[in-house]
């Protein structure tokens, strides 16, 4: 049976304060490791970062969120961020890395998910010019 955990040091109250673009990205994720039987676990939002030295801002912005992949095989792994960017790349951000938009960044130890940021309503007025 899937489980959801969140890692020791991080605020469960951070998802609160997370961009409703994110919240969709999450659900699905969560959704696709309850599918699979694979435990889901939040490793970072926001609260837990005071000494993480990050290229971008997407986490203290509540766009992005980090989930444990050190559980996951190759086939898995790959499997999960087909699933991303299939479903999320309309939302998923741009990544530093490449320039390319990713919904799902793999790294070493997790999958860090992240999410464009979400046009402002003065953003949408100057589009209605």
């Amino acid at each position: 049976m899937q489980t959801t955990k969140v890692k020791k040091d991080v605020e469960i109250l951070d998802l609160l304060n997370l961009t409703e673009n994110m919240k969709e990205l999450l659900l699905g994720a969560s959704w696709w490791f309850k599918m699979h039987e694979i435990e889901f676990v939040i490793t970072s939002i926001k609260s837990d970062r005071e000494n993480v030295k990050s290229v971008s801002s997407t986490h203290e912005d509540g766009r992005a969120v980090d989930i444990r992949s050190n559980h996951l095989n190759e086939k898995q792994i790959k499997r999960f961020i087909q699933f991303c960017e299939d479903n999320y790349s309309h939302i998923g951000a741009i990544s530093a890395k490449d320039n390319v938009v990713r919904p799902c960044v793999y790294h070493d130890n997790h999958f860090h998910l992240q999410v464009r940021r979400e046009p402002t309503l003065i953003d949408k007025m100057k589009f209605w010019k």
